[in-house]
């Protein structure tokens, strides 16, 4: 008896963690504004939280069977054609849900936040079934919850303070870590995982600068004429570094700096390269790990995208500059407290 009883619980729960799950993908796609939200990818997530939504509420949320809600590419293809738009049968259902399971382990921040937004204790993820039906090996798909745990209160007293906001104020969240960049920037990735080699590279321009000052020291004119390459080869590198990757120096600096629009993929308007700090008057060292983050918010004015920028493009100075405004609708941005206000119009 006792042990019927608990499996009962069970149900209901993993139930109720799937109606959670559904619910707080629902908001995200509502209010999902990235670069890539056209992508064909985002209608098959449509497309398979709405098939789950209603095989639930017909069948399986009151019979406490969420594990029932998984589906083959014809049955998404299906969804796709009635509620969506037209798609043909070979349409590449397994590629585009490739692409979304990646997609959506970058956003987890964000989906997170959603979560928490709606008293939530779960996220959605995609879960991929390979199991051998009828003819061969058969692929499903499946809405999964992932658990972020209980909002603690800290996070109650965050969303009272955020409440009390007023339109010349923003908040910014992590909308993902760790982006994929394209192929021609994927050399960042064993860099940041190592702050020796961030550090290392960011005094680099000083050691080449302090070695041709002890080279002139102790160089005589006969040898200076005759090893040109050992002035040349450092002043080359001091002048490629400032242009193209200074970004390692200004994160030291300032412990966060833009990365440059030609490492990031079409679909993100911009990336921050942040240190993570210990916390304050810790034992530890101040400087704990570097990070690759998107940020966003929400302009508070007309409602659209808020994305990180430089303020000029020589500056240093990081700001929000909304996508429906960006002449007027211009915020700070401190990143200890991912807050900001409203800059004085320009």
């Amino acid at each position: 008896m006792q042990n019927d009883m608990y499996k009962e619980k069970e149900r209901a729960t993993a139930t109720k963690e799937m109606q959670d799950a559904l619910d707080v993908a629902k908001q995200f796609i509502d209010e999902y504004d990235g670069a890539d939200k056209q992508r064909i990818m985002w209608v098959v997530f449509k497309s398979l939280v709405a098939i789950s939504e209603q095989e639930g509420n017909e069948k399986y949320f009151e019979a406490k069977k969420p594990e029932e809600l998984i589906f083959d590419k014809q049955e998404i293809i299906g969804t796709i054609r009635t509620q969506f738009d037209s798609v043909s049968d070979d349409f590449k259902v397994e590629r585009h849900i490739k692409s979304l399971v990646e997609r959506l382990k970058e956003l987890q921040p964000s989906l997170e936040m959603h979560a928490r937004k709606l008293n939530k204790n779960v996220f959605p993820s995609i879960y991929i079934d390979k199991s051998s039906g009828g003819k061969g090996k058969k692929t499903r798909y499946a809405i999964k919850p992932i658990s972020i745990g209980v909002q603690t209160e800290v996070d109650t007293l965050n969303d009272a303070v955020q409440a009390k906001k007023t339109s010349d104020e923003i908040s910014y969240e992590v909308e993902s870590e760790l982006p994929t960049l394209p192929i021609w920037a994927r050399w960042l990735y064993p860099i940041i995982k190592r702050k020796w080699l961030v550090i290392t590279l960011g005094v680099s321009p000083a050691i080449a600068l302090l070695f041709m000052c002890v080279m002139a020291a102790s160089t005589t004119t006969i040898a200076l004429t005759s090893s040109p390459l050992l002035f040349i080869i450092p002043l080359l590198y001091i002048g490629c570094y400032w242009l193209f990757f200074r970004f390692f120096t200004v994160v030291l600096n300032n412990n966060i700096s833009m990365l440059p629009d030609i490492l990031l993929p079409l679909r993100l308007e911009s990336a921050v390269l942040e240190v993570e700090l210990n916390p304050p008057k810790s034992n530890l060292p101040l400087k704990k790990a570097v990070k690759l983050k998107v940020y966003r918010a929400t302009c508070p004015v007309c409602g659209h995208r808020v994305s990180l920028h430089k303020r000029a493009f020589y500056s240093e100075d990081i700001i929000g500059v909304c996508s429906g405004n960006p002449r007027m609708h211009r915020y700070s941005f401190d990143f200890t407290t991912q807050s900001g206000e409203l800059l004085k119009k320009m």
